[in-house]
């Protein structure tokens, strides 16, 4: 396939047509830009539109394809245009399964995620304070336990920096 002679094919012919370049690209569903980049032999329509293109142009897929004018047995036209319904087709069902399995892949690691937090919040009891990765307060005996300094009415942090500790205590 030769870009520039599809390109100037697609030219010549949306041109014996009477169509612009915004209304071929109306007519089967894409941007101007796109239309001109194929004229220019910059880009190729995709498999998926080709048959449109092909229609809207009043010419066979083959031609389009070749890039020249031919005289197309239009049995050869219809097998290609159904080679490229099939390769359409396949296509569209690769992409759901991806699609499929992207979102599989999502809901586990939204489930991963939750399941990690729950199990978080029940390890330190609702209150954030971990006795398992905190086990020197624990050991000390400064466990943050603020259902007990509530019912007393009383706040205490405690702040361990290498050698310096600071008690900060509030009744309010």
């Amino acid at each position: 396939m030769d870009y520039k002679k599809t390109g100037q094919l697609i030219s010549e012919c949306r041109r014996e047509n009477g169509l612009t370049q915004i209304q071929l690209a109306a007519k089967i569903g894409v941007s101007n830009r796109a239309v001109s980049k194929w004229e220019y032999g910059v880009g190729f329509p995709d498999v998926s539109i080709l048959e449109q293109l092909a229609d809207a142009l009043n010419i066979s897929v083959i031609e389009l394809l070749h890039g020249e004018r031919e005289n197309i047995n239009i049995e050869n036209d219809i097998e290609v245009r159904e080679a490229i319904r099939i390769v359409g087709a396949e296509a569209k069902l690769q992409f759901s399964r991806i699609k499929r399995v992207a979102k599989v892949c999502i809901i586990l690691l939204l489930g991963l995620i939750i399941g990690w937090k729950v199990f978080e919040f029940f390890i330190t009891s609702g209150d954030g304070f971990n006795p398992i990765e905190n086990s020197t307060v624990v050991k000390h005996g400064y466990e943050n336990d603020c259902k007990t300094f509530l019912e007393r009415g009383i706040y205490k942090i405690e702040i361990f920096s290498g050698k310096n500790q600071r008690t900060i205590t509030d009744s309010d």
